[in-house]
C-alpha cells in the first residue's frame, strides 16, 4: 500500500494502516497494486464470517464492479469484516468506525508477510466435540437466550479456580464486542481457554485472539484446516465435500435451496409415536423426491442431496451421521425410501430429539408397504441442575466425562435457532444498507445520465459556434489581401500627414516668431515715435524761447522766419 498519506487513510488509526498494508502486500501475490477476486476470495475465507455477508461486503467495497481491489476498497472491506467479526454497527463515514482489528485464519497480522497454510496446533485448536460441550454448557443457563450475563458468566469461569487476573484476561479476549454479555462464540472462547490452562496445555494467554480460534468457536472451521474434527468414518468425508461446496449450476443451485427452505419449514410433522415414518411424512418426502429427481431416474446424486439437507442448518457432522443412516447401500447416492429416511431423521433433529447411533437393519426395504421403527431418538430436554455443582467433582469440566454424547447434542437446536436469528438479522440490516446504497446509486446514476445530456448540449454548441468561428475565419482570409493594401495606404497617408503637420507646425513656429518680432518692431516705432514727438515738442519750445530771448517783439517776424529757415 502507498506511504503517502491520502484521504480515506486519515481516518484510520496508525495500526490499521501498518496491518491493513501487511495484509495487503501477503493477499496481492499476482498483480502488483491491486487484489484479484480469486485472491480476495480465498483470504477472506479465513475470516470465519458467513458466505452471504462476504458477499455483501464485496458488493459494498468493489461497488464500481472492477472484479479487484484497490488499497483503499481492500482496506474497506476488512473494515466491515472486523465489525461482522466484533459485532459492532458500521458508522459513516465506514473507515472512521472503532472496531478491533479484523482476523484470519493462520494470518497474525505482526507476521502477515505470507498466509500460512499449516493446520493449527492441537493445543490452540477447539474441537466440534469441545464446542458442542462448551454450547450445552451455555445453553444449560437458558436455552432461550442468545447472550450470558456477565455475572452468570463469572461464576461458571469461577468455578475454574483459576486466578481472577488470568480470568479477566480470558474476558478480553474472548469479549470482542466488548459489551456486558458473552454470545455463543463468546462463551466457547472464553470456556476453551480455561480448559487449556486447567489441563496445563497452554502455558500462556496470547496477546491477541487468534483467528483461527475465532473461526473455530464460531464453527466455521474448514475441516480441511481442521482434520481431528471429522469423523474418521469414511461415509463422513464423503458426506462433508458436498456440503462445503457447490457444485451445481447456479439455477440448480437457486432451485434446491428454494424447495429446502420450503421443505424444512415444519410441513410435516414427524410420527410421535413408534418412532415410525407416517403417511404424511412420506407423501410430503415423495413430493420432494420427485422436484429433485427432474431426470426420473428414482435416484438423487450426492452432491444434489447434500445442497438440499444443507438447508436444515444442521451441523455437517450431524447431517454425515444422517447420511450414514440413510444410505443402507454405501452407494453415495439415495433411493426414494432412503431420502425419505434423511428427511424423518432431520425433521426429528429439528424438533429437538437427539440422533441414536444404532440403525436397525432391513428398515429401507419395509418401508415401501409398512411403516418403519427408527432408531430411537433421546429426548433433548434442557438440564435444570447446575453442571458445576457436583459433590464429588467441583472442576469446571468434571461433569463432561461419561455423558460426553449427552451434554454434546444438549439444546443443539436451540443453539442453532438462536444462531440463525441473528444471522438473519446481520443479513437483514446488510440487506438494508446494500438497499440504502443502491438507492443512493440510483440518484447517482440519474445526476449522471442528466450531466450526460447537459455534456451532449454542450457539445453541441461547440460544435456550432466552431463552424461559425471556421466561417468567420475564412472571411478574414478573403479580406486580408485588400486589408493589407488598405493598410499600406494608410501608412503612406499616415506618413504624408506627419510631413505636412511638420510643416505647418513650422510655418506656425515662423508665423509665431514675425509676429513676436513684428510685436517688438511695433512696440519699438511707437517708442521711436513717441520719443520723436516729444524731442520736437522739446525743440520748439527751445526754439520759441530762444526767439523771444535773443530779438525782443521788434524781431518776432524775423525771428521767426529765420527759425523756419533753419528748420
Amino acid at each position: 500500500m502507498s506511504t503517502s498519506s491520502t484521504a480515506w487513510e486519515t481516518l484510520l488509526t496508525p495500526k490499521e494502516i501498518q496491518a491493513y498494508g501487511q495484509l495487503f502486500n501477503s493477499v496481492s501475490t499476482s498483480t502488483p497494486g491491486i487484489i484479484t477476486g480469486q485472491e480476495a476470495v480465498r483470504f477472506f475465507a479465513t475470516s470465519g464470517v458467513p458466505n452471504e455477508i462476504l458477499s455483501e461486503i464485496w458488493e459494498a467495497a468493489d461497488k464500481n464492479n472492477c472484479g479487484y481491489l484497490t488499497p483503499e476498497t481492500f482496506s474497506l472491506a476488512l473494515k466491515l469484516i472486523a465489525c461482522a467479526q466484533h459485532g459492532r454497527e458500521v458508522s459513516e463515514p465506514v473507515f472512521a468506525t472503532v472496531v478491533p482489528l479484523p482476523q484470519f485464519e493462520n494470518t497474525p497480522l505482526d507476521t502477515a508477510a505470507s498466509v500460512v497454510k499449516s493446520p493449527p496446533s492441537a493445543v490452540d485448536t477447539i474441537t466440534l466435540e469441545e464446542r458442542e460441550m462448551y454450547m450445552s454448557i451455555f445453553c444449560a443457563q437458558d436455552p432461550k437466550r442468545t447472550t450470558m450475563d456477565a455475572e452468570i458468566a463469572k461464576n461458571i469461569l469461577m468455578k475454574s479456580k483459576l486466578p481472577t487476573d488470568t480470568l479477566g484476561q480470558i474476558w478480553q479476549l474472548a469479549n470482542g464486542r466488548q459489551t456486558g454479555n458473552l454470545n455463543t462464540t463468546e462463551f466457547v472462547i472464553a470456556m476453551h481457554y480455561v480448559a487449556k490452562l486447567m489441563n496445563g496445555t497452554l502455558k500462556a494467554l496470547p496477546a491477541q485472539l487468534p483467528p483461527h480460534i475465532y473461526a473455530a468457536a464460531s464453527g466455521t472451521v474448514p475441516k480441511e484446516i481442521l482434520p481431528s474434527l471429522t469423523s474418521p468414518h469414511p461415509m463422513h468425508s464423503r458426506v462433508a465435500t458436498p456440503v462445503h461446496r457447490n457444485m451445481t449450476p447456479p439455477q440448480r443451485a437457486r432451485t434446491i435451496d428454494s424447495l429446502g427452505s420450503m421443505a424444512f419449514a415444519s410441513t410435516a410433522t414427524p410420527a410421535a409415536h413408534q418412532w415410525e415414518i407416517t403417511a404424511q411424512e412420506r407423501a410430503h418426502s415423495d413430493g420432494i423426491f420427485d422436484q429433485l429427481d427432474t431426470h426420473r431416474v428414482g435416484i438423487l446424486q450426492g452432491k444434489e442431496a447434500v445442497e438440499f439437507f444443507k438447508n436444515s442448518k444442521l451441523p455437517d457432522s450431524e447431517l454425515a451421521a444422517i447420511w450414514d443412516m440413510a444410505d443402507t447401500r454405501r452407494s453415495g447416492q439415495l433411493t426414494r425410501e432412503e431420502f425419505t429416511i434423511a428427511m424423518h431423521l432431520i425433521q426429528k433433529r429439528l424438533t429437538g430429539d437427539l440422533l441414536a447411533t444404532d440403525v436397525p437393519t432391513g428398515f429401507a426395504t419395509d418401508m415401501v408397504n409398512s411403516p418403519i421403527v427408527m432408531p430411537r431418538f433421546v429426548s433433548s430436554v434442557a438440564p435444570t441442575s447446575d453442571p458445576f455443582m457436583s459433590a464429588q467433582d467441583e472442576d469446571l469440566l468434571g461433569e463432561f466425562g461419561d455423558e460426553e454424547q449427552l451434554t454434546n447434542d444438549t439444546n443443539q437446536v436451540n443453539q442453532l435457532q438462536n444462531q440463525m436469528a441473528a444471522l438473519q438479522e446481520a443479513s437483514a440490516d446488510v440487506k438494508a444498507r446494500k438497499e440504502a446504497k443502491e438507492k443512493v446509486l440510483v440518484q447517482i446514476m440519474e445526476q449522471k445520465q442528466s450531466v450526460l445530456e447537459q455534456t451532449v448540449q454542450l457539445q453541441h454548441s461547440r460544435d456550432t459556434e466552431l463552424k461559425t468561428l471556421k466561417a468567420l475565419e475564412a472571411v478574414v482570409e478573403e479580406e486580408k489581401p485588400e486589408w493589407l493594401q488598405t493598410q499600406q495606404e494608410h501608412d503612406g497617408a499616415q506618413q504624408q500627414l506627419d510631413v505636412l503637420q511638420q510643416e505647418i507646425d513650422q510655418l506656425k513656429q515662423t508665423f509665431e516668431e514675425g509676429q513676436t518680432e513684428n510685436n517688438r518692431l511695433r512696440r519699438q516705432v511707437a517708442t521711436i515715435q513717441g520719443e520723436a514727438a516729444q524731442c520736437t515738442r522739446q525743440l520748439e519750445k527751445i526754439r520759441l524761447k530762444t526767439l523771444w530771448t535773443a530779438s525782443g517783439p521788434g524781431h518776432t517776424t524775423t525771428g521767426v522766419s529765420s527759425s523756419e529757415s533753419e528748420t
